[in-house]
C-alpha cells in the first residue's frame, strides 16, 4: 500500500516522569523502521557503544532538545512520524511534569488515541489521573494503558491485574469508554511490537496491534449536518467567493443554508475544489463557495444548514486549561478565538472552584463566558474545530488558555 493510501492515525503519550514515554515512542520508531541510519550511529557514538542496534538509550531518539538531554526528562511537545504496511502514525510526546500540563492538553486536542503510561512500581498516581481526565475532556477516542516496566517485577500477573482493576474503575467515573490496559517493556519492545512468551495470561495483543486495529472516524458522513466556516473572503466583479474547509457533513450546488449569527438565507451558486467546478463536497475537502445572493460576510463567519444549527449566543458554558503564568481572572477582557474568528470575550464565572474569580497555571476548570457580540458555535463532542477555542492577551497576543465548550 503506498503512502498516499495509507490511513493516517494521530497518537499523544502522557505519563509521569520516569515512566518510559521517552523509551516506548523509541522503540515503536525503532522496531518500524523510522529511524534512519546514519542518527543510530551517532546515538550509538553518544553512548560509546561497540553496536549499532544495542545498548543506546532509545529515548534519545524523541528527547531532542539538549535541555532533556541533559535533564533525562521532556519538557517539550516533540512530533514523531511512522508507518506501518497499512497506516502512517504522528505520535506527540508531551511531558510528564505538573507544570508543563498545558503542552500535553495542546498535544491530546486533535488526536485519536491517547498512551497513557504508567510504572508498574508506581501504580497509579495523580498525574495519571489529570492526564486520564484530559483525555476524557478532549473526547480522545481509545485509550491504551501501556502498564510499563513489567520485566522488573518479573511479570506479575496479579499486580498487573490489580493496577488494571483499579484504572478501569476510575475510567469509569470520568466516563473513558473505550480502555485496553497492556502489559509491556518499552526497553525490551515486549508486548510493544511483538509478543513475549514471557505473560503467557495476557492474550490483548501487542500495542502495534491496538493502535493498527482502530479505525479513525471517517470525515465524511453523509447524514451529519453541514458545517463550513470562512478562513478568507476572496473579492470578486460579480461578487465575493468565500474559502475554507468543509469540517462536517456535505454541500450541493443549489442547497439553502444558513449564514453566521443572524441566520441568513442563502443559495449555493457554486462550489470549487482545487480550481474545479464540483456539484457537491464533503467534510474534509477546502472548497471555494460562490452564493447566488450578495451579502456582506466576514472571516469566521459559519455556513449551516437548518436541520441541525448551531448554537447563536454570546454566552459559552467551557471547560479551560489555563495555559499562563498570569492568572485568568474573571471580568477581564480576553480575544477569544474559534477557528478562524476572532472575538472579545470575558470569563463572567469560574464554576466549582476555591478562588471563584482567579485560574491558575495548568489548571482545569469548569467557566462561563460571555462574548462581546453574537456568535455560532458547536458542542465539543459534535465538532472540534467549532468546539474549541483559545483565549489571547489583548496586550501582546500570547495564548492564555484552551478551551473546549460543553
Amino acid at each position: 500500500m503506498d503512502m498516499e493510501n495509507k490511513k493516517l492515525i494521530r497518537l499523544f503519550t502522557a505519563g509521569n516522569v520516569d515512566d518510559g514515554k521517552s523509551t516506548l515512542i523509541g522503540r515503536l520508531l525503532f522496531d518500524s523502521g523510522a529511524i534512519s541510519t546514519d542518527i543510530l550511529l551517532g546515538l550509538s557514538a553518544l553512548k560509546n557503544s561497540r553496536t549499532l542496534h544495542e545498548n543506546f538509550d532509545l529515548s534519545y531518539l524523541t528527547d531532542g532538545l539538549r535541555a532533556e538531554r541533559e535533564q533525562g526528562i521532556t519538557i517539550d511537545v516533540a512530533y514523531k512520524y511512522f508507518s506501518t504496511d497499512s497506516h502512517k502514525y504522528i505520535i506527540s510526546d508531551t511531558p510528564g511534569h505538573l507544570e508543563y500540563t498545558r503542552n500535553m492538553f495542546t498535544g491530546a486536542s486533535l488526536c485519536d488515541i491517547a498512551i497513557i503510561l504508567i510504572d508498574v512500581n508506581t501504580g497509579i498516581t495523580e498525574q495519571t489521573k489529570r492526564h486520564s481526565k484530559i483525555a476524557a475532556l478532549l473526547q480522545v477516542s481509545k485509550v491504551i494503558v501501556a502498564v510499563n516496566k513489567m520485566d522488573l517485577i518479573h511479570y506479575n500477573e496479579d499486580v498487573f491485574d490489580k493496577i488494571s482493576s483499579e484504572y478501569l474503575s476510575f475510567a469509569e467515573e470520568i466516563g473513558l469508554v473505550d480502555v485496553r490496559l497492556i502489559p509491556l517493556s518499552a526497553l525490551n519492545g515486549e508486548q510493544v511490537t511483538f509478543v513475549t512468551g514471557k505473560m503467557p495470561w495476557y492474550h490483548g495483543g501487542t500495542l502495534l496491534e491496538q493502535i493498527s486495529n482502530f479505525s479513525p472516524t471517517e470525515k465524511f458522513n453523509e447524514s451529519s449536518s453541514f458545517r463550513f466556516q470562512v478562513q478568507h473572503v476572496l473579492p470578486t466583479k460579480d461578487s465575493n467567493i468565500y474559502l475554507g474547509e468543509l469540517t462536517a457533513g456535505s454541500v450541493a450546488v443549489g442547497q439553502k443554508i444558513l449564514v453566521g449569527a443572524a441566520e441568513i438565507s442563502v443559495t449555493i451558486e457554486e462550489i470549487i475544489n482545487n480550481f474545479n467546478d464540483i456539484d457537491k463536497a464533503y467534510a474534509g475537502m477546502p472548497i471555494a463557495l460562490k452564493l447566488k445572493e450578495h451579502i456582506n460576510v466576514n472571516r469566521g463567519s459559519v455556513f449551516y444548514d437548518k436541520v441541525f444549527p448551531p448554537k447563536i449566543s454570546n454566552k459559552i458554558t467551557a471547560t479551560l486549561c489555563w495555559m499562563s503564568k498570569n492568572n485568568g481572572v474573571t471580568d477581564q477582557e480576553y480575544f477569544l478565538q474559534l477557528g478562524s474568528l476572532k472575538v472579545i470575550a470575558c470569563i463572567k464565572k469560574i464554576n466549582g472552584h476555591q478562588k471563584s474569580n482567579e485560574i491558575q497555571l495548568n489548571e482545569i476548570v469548569a467557566v462561563e463566558i460571555q462574548t462581546k457580540e453574537i456568535i455560532a458555535f458547536d458542542n465539543y463532542l459534535f465538532s472540534k474545530e467549532l468546539g474549541s477555542f483559545i483565549l489571547i492577551d489583548l496586550s501582546n497576543n500570547a495564548t492564555l488558555a484552551a478551551g473546549t465548550i460543553q
